[in-house]
């Protein structure tokens, strides 16, 4: 866009006269008017996408919640079982302190811990075991000393963590029994133990 010969009107770049309000309108207001258009174009594609994206996790959501649960492999579930006892003194082998659990679940025993308090560990013993009578803790053999008579190994007397991963059954008694040779102080003694269900699935 220029001057005309005078020097006075504005020219219209597409032609030699000089330019008109409608043409200078048509100049200015053209190429915006196509870059809008484009624009919404634009805009209508990204909605378009948006859209089918919405409609493909809404069909697959509903895909999820429509598979049967059997068919969904299954998460292990653990739970602790921790329990104090009391032990008074001169409980003896003969009658010891016997505390049960029943789980109401199928189950694997992953881990046990027995916590003494300092000082108490030769004193008093532990065994876990089942109703039936076949023990969990400790878990070993026979001790056999030159001149002397065999000897079971029947209660740990010290604080203990391992992971045994023993199979239980629901509604089968967890033993646990405890003796003191301590003469006069009852003692406290700690188990904790984790569960973990056995469920469908499960390796």
């Amino acid at each position: 866009m220029g001057l005309d010969d005078d020097g006075l009107h504005p020219t219209d770049p597409t032609d030699d006269g000089p330019i008109t309000a409608s043409g200078l309108r048509q100049y200015v207001l053209a190429p915006l008017s196509s870059k809008i258009d484009d624009l919404g174009e634009t805009l209508g594609s990204i909605l378009e996408r948006e859209d089918q994206q919405a409609q493909a996790l809404a069909a697959l959501a509903g895909e999820l919640t429509s598979t049967p649960r059997a068919e969904i492999a299954p998460e292990p579930r653990e739970y602790p079982w921790n329990f104090e006892v009391e032990v008074p003194a001169q409980t003896q082998e003969v009658d010891p302190l016997t505390v049960e659990f029943e789980p109401d679940y199928d189950a694997v025993i992953t881990g046990i811990e027995i916590g003494y308090p300092d000082g108490i560990q030769q004193a008093v013993g532990v065994q876990l075991r089942t109703a039936g009578g076949q023990k969990w803790v400790p878990r070993g053999g026979t001790r056999k000393l030159a001149g002397e008579d065999p000897e079971d190994s029947n209660y740990v007397q010290q604080d203990l963590s391992l992971e045994p991963n023993i199979e239980v059954d629901a509604d089968n008694p967890i033993v646990a029994q405890f003796v003191s040779t301590d003469p006069t102080e009852n003692h406290l003694i700690e188990i904790d133990m984790t569960l973990r269900e056995r469920v469908t699935g499960d390796a």
